[in-house]
């Protein structure tokens, strides 16, 4: 080890500490080396370091001033939403003006009577057929529905908001999507059973040559981890479909009032004749006045 009298001075001066005869440690006991001296500099410096502390103060608001900004934000349950069930009947093919072919599903919007108001802008929905059979639902139910002068067995909640533009017994049908463009359909996906992994997450298979012995398996599913286990979430083998899933902003593309239809663009889940929510609101909502002139325009190509 070099003494404290053999090091060079500059080596000081470098990191700002004084040149002083002797250097001491958090221990008292004097340094020697160009490594204690290092850190008797950074002890130095702690010492006199100073906090400059900032003071930020905060201007008490009196609760009882009114909040101005309030009234522009858009409430929940001020929001224009519709949701209506409905049926899905088959898909078809439509062709645009341009010619192009586009997929579409065909959705019968059955009557949805309102007979109970929840919270949160939800109410209570009954459709469907005609109650034939009391063991489908139960008896307060029942009476609930009979007051409004209804006889559906099916009931569910739905969102139809603001609540001020809805009574008791209101009849929901398909004329209440007639300004909006686009909707979002929700329905129960189709079931497919026990999955294997290629159908389920669409993994690749291996070679079906003679001699490979891993033609549709999973393969590894974590003996190689640190503390081999099998991770949550790992994909594997299962039940596949049966799940309820929601398409958005399907195009609406054309309705029918007098047999309460619509035609929206694309697929959506569930089978034939399977229950599904349509729900619009009113970011996709278009100007009426535009849309009436387009269903003018093709009565007058049609006619022509």
């Amino acid at each position: 080890m070099k003494p404290y009298n053999a090091l060079d001075y500059r080596f000081l001066r470098k990191f700002g500490f004084p040149e002083k005869t002797d250097y001491f440690d958090k221990n008292g006991n004097v340094v020697n080396t160009r490594g204690d001296v290092r850190r008797a500099i950074k002890m130095w410096n702690k010492r006199n370091f100073t906090i400059n502390m900032v003071k930020k103060f905060i201007n008490a608001r009196d609760p009882f001033d009114p909040q101005e900004h309030l009234k522009d934000i858009p409430y929940k349950d001020e929001l224009d939403r519709i949701q209506i069930r409905g049926k899905k009947i088959e898909m078809r093919s439509v062709f645009s003006p341009n010619g192009v072919m586009i997929p579409a599903t065909l959705i019968e919007i059955m009557p949805n009577i309102i007979y109970r108001f929840l919270d949160f802008g939800k109410v209570g929905i009954a459709y469907g057929k005609p109650l034939d059979e009391s063991r489908w639902i139960l008896k307060p139910e029942i009476g609930q529905i009979a007051k409004v002068g209804c006889n559906f067995k099916n009931t569910c909640s739905l969102t139809l908001t603001p609540p001020q533009n809805f009574v008791l017994g209101q009849v929901i049908d398909v004329s209440y999507l007639y300004n909006y463009k686009y909707v979002n359909v929700r329905g129960l996906s189709k079931g497919k059973g026990f999955c294997g992994v290629i159908k389920r997450w669409g993994f690749r298979r291996g070679p079906m040559s003679h001699g490979s012995s891993h033609h549709r398996k999973p393969g590894s599913i974590g003996a190689s981890t640190h503390i081999g286990r099998v991770l949550k979430g790992k994909k594997m083998p299962g039940k596949h479909g049966n799940k309820y899933r929601t398409m958005i902003n399907l195009k609406l593309l054309g309705l029918n009032l007098e047999r309460n239809e619509i035609l929206v663009s694309g697929c959506i889940p569930g089978n034939r004749n399977s229950y599904v929510t349509v729900t619009a609101t009113r970011d996709n909502k278009v100007d009426k006045y535009k849309y009436i002139l387009d269903l003018l325009y093709e009565q007058e190509k049609n006619v022509k």
